[in-house]
């Protein structure tokens, strides 16, 4: 929706034109977040590709010129992503705040708006998962980083380019960097309390009236429920937790304690919800910690085969009358008894 569209649609009688608003600047955060998934998804090593030298060979210094040549598309994909996190958290904040103003705290919000703020919430842990676990990220910017400490003293802007890569460095050796930045960026706001838990109960309404049309949808509602609970001011005193409405959410945690990422990858409630102070998931019945997924999956599929397999026939009582007589009764032979057993 562009802004030209959104201030059309304000003039009309019983729309809210803030509400309206935020919901466009939320589209272009989620829109160009999905780029940045795609991109980070599909991020392949290349340093690998680059050959060795042994020490002292004199092509060494023409190596490390090729291979800043080579690398700098590379990085210049994490600066992006760097400067995205960092323009869209500070927007987001600010569309927070501004919902949670002292005028506006008690809204009605309209579902597309909560939806795309959950989208938004979304965006930011995706990335920071993907991150994560992209080792190929860091191997490139290692490789280019070496180089180029080799051959700053022939560039100009070599100054320029190494607070950059200190700046880069940080990004990619953090853990959790960009959804740290989120919760530390939203939980000091007053009054946000309220709007996650506004953004909570919608979540919980799609789920428990089936009120979503793709899986896609599916799953955000049942990601947004752990990593929402992560960002209260203080979850550790469990207060926003006492809502019967908020309750409700850890039944959909226990029936889907994994939940599709994005492509191949998956996201744990568990893993999500770690970092709230002295939360314990067998409490709320979610597997714990240490509980590794093929563990967790392994146990529950064993016992779905297990109640599966009970209600079968004994295969004694199929194997001791031996395929003839299977084939006689299939076959409508008189010499087959009929009706069958019970336990057959």
């Amino acid at each position: 929706m562009e802004a030209t569209e959104a201030s059309t649609i304000g003039c009309f009688p019983g729309t809210d034109p803030f509400q309206i608003e935020k919901l466009v600047q939320l589209s272009t955060i989620i829109k160009e977040g999905q780029n940045c998934i795609y991109d980070l998804y599909s991020y392949r090593l290349c340093a690998n590709a680059i050959p060795q030298l042994p020490p002292g060979d004199e092509r060494k210094d023409k190596l490390y010129h090729t291979t800043v040549k080579l690398l700098e598309p590379r990085v210049q994909k994490i600066r992006r992503l760097l400067q995205f996190v960092a323009d869209e958290v500070h927007n987001l904040t600010q569309i927070v705040s501004e919902m949670c103003l002292a005028d506006r705290i008690g809204t009605n919000w309209s579902p597309s708006l909560l939806q795309n703020l959950c989208a938004a919430f979304d965006i930011f842990a995706t990335i920071d998962m993907i991150k994560n676990g992209k080792s190929a990220l860091n191997n490139d910017f290692s490789a280019y980083n070496r180089a180029f400490n080799v051959i700053k003293k022939d560039m100009q802007d070599a100054e320029d380019i190494r607070i950059e890569n200190e700046t880069l460095q940080v990004f990619l050796v953090t853990r959790d960097h960009v959804w740290t930045l989120v919760r530390d960026s939203v939980k000091p706001i007053d009054g946000v309390s309220t709007l996650l838990t506004a953004c909570l109960k919608h979540c919980i309404a799609q789920l428990d009236g089936k009120l979503y049309i793709t899986p896609d949808d599916h799953f955000l509602f049942l990601r947004c429920l752990p990593r929402l609970t992560t960002l209260y001011p203080n979850p550790a005193s469990g207060d926003p937790f006492k809502d019967s409405k908020i309750s409700a959410m850890w039944g959909h945690m226990r029936a889907y304690p994994y939940v599709p990422l994005f492509g191949d990858l998956s996201a744990a409630a568990s893993d999500v919800l770690s970092v709230v102070p002295g939360f314990n998931p067998a409490k709320r019945g979610l597997p714990s910690f240490t509980t590794t997924r093929a563990d967790a999956m392994f146990t529950k599929m064993s016992s779905s085969t297990s109640s599966a397999i009970s209600t079968l026939p004994s295969w004694r009582s199929i194997a001791g009358r031996g395929p003839s007589s299977l084939w006689r009764r299939a076959a409508g032979h008189p010499s087959a008894s009929w009706p069958p057993p019970s336990t057959y």
